[in-house]
């Protein structure tokens, strides 16, 4: 438990000492990240209904990080990002 609130008091509430700065969505940006989380889980479906036997890393659980991405991609170039390397979650484990 005193690890927890390590971590919390250090690293989720500050970077550096400094408050992490908020941001509030628009309704626009609300509405780009329900409709992409959508798209993930119509896109799961129709996997699980088209490929019924066959073997899949399911996204399921993982729709919100769909607007995760979409931001990250969005305002890369803002900061001078050129690529972007994601790698599936399995391979990161077996790189561990």
């Amino acid at each position: 438990m005193a690890e927890r609130q390590w971590f919390t008091g250090n690293f989720e509430l500050t970077v550096n000492h400094k408050e992490l700065p908020s941001h509030e969505l628009s309704r626009e940006e609300k509405l780009k990240a329900h409709e992409l989380m959508l798209k993930a889980k119509c896109w799961e479906r129709f996997l699980s209904v088209k490929f019924p036997t066959l073997k899949r890393y399911s996204g399921e659980g993982s729709e919100a990080a769909m607007a995760f991405h979409w931001c990250l991609m969005e305002q890369a170039g803002n900061y001078g990002i050129r690529e972007v390397v994601d790698l599936p979650s399995y391979l990161v484990a077996q790189i561990d």
